[in-house]
């Protein structure tokens, strides 16, 4: 089972100072990786919000607000309690 504590950043900042090398170099490795896959999705969201605003496919603000509404509530339901 995995514990999750609230740390400030000073405090994360110490940790990681303190790990071995490797685990440094692992630890840097995956936060890469993942600001990586984040920014890839979300270049392909903006992708296709430009392919469909060229093809005419315009959305209503009311559409608009919707879809952000319901992105809100995946996003949230992911987040690490």
């Amino acid at each position: 089972m995995c514990m999750i504590q609230s740390m400030s950043a000073q405090q994360v900042i110490e940790k990681f100072k303190a790990l071995p090398p490797a685990e440094r170099a692992q630890m840097i490795k995956f936060v890469m990786e993942q600001e990586g896959s984040s920014n890839a999705e979300a270049r392909q969201k903006i992708d296709l919000g430009w392919e469909q605003a060229r093809s005419g496919q315009l959305r209503t603000p009311e559409e608009a607000q919707d879809n952000l509404a319901a992105r809100k509530g995946v996003w949230e339901s992911r987040r690490p309690q």
